[in-house]
């Protein structure tokens, strides 16, 4: 149901309820800290966070990094890189911890579709 950074060749299709390039409606702030795993429709992705500062690793299309910011709106803005292709996206909160948003590539947050992260029971993470 969501999608994440594309590969250099071309970006993976994933049904999905919201169309390429629509921002979600009233976005909720995020008011927690978002460190740890997540699990995606593009596998893992996990989160560091210091003060508004966010960083961490995807498995998707090779691996790749994310870089972002916590603004004062409560949403999460960031850059996400990976041999070959970058973009730009935005994650606000989402029920149960979920951090609900959008990917695009060069300067577009939403042209890559959704990408909804669920995060990982910390019992689950470490029976990994």
């Amino acid at each position: 149901d969501a999608a994440a950074p594309p590969t250099i060749q071309a970006a993976p299709v994933v049904a999905s309820s919201t169309p390429a390039g629509t921002k979600l409606p009233n976005p909720a702030r995020i008011a927690h800290d978002v460190s740890g795993a997540y699990r995606s429709a593009y596998g893992e992705v996990r989160l560091e966070q210091a003060g508004t500062h966010i960083t961490g690793p995807y498995v998707c299309c090779g691996g790749g990094t994310i870089d972002g910011t916590l603004g004062r709106d409560g949403r999460i803005t960031y850059r996400w890189s990976q041999p070959g292709s970058a973009g730009r996206g935005e994650w606000s909160a989402g029920p149960g911890g979920q951090l609900r948003g959008t990917w695009g590539t060069g300067d577009s947050a939403t042209s890559g579709g959704r990408w909804d992260l669920t995060p990982v029971a910390p019992e689950l993470e470490r029976a990994e």
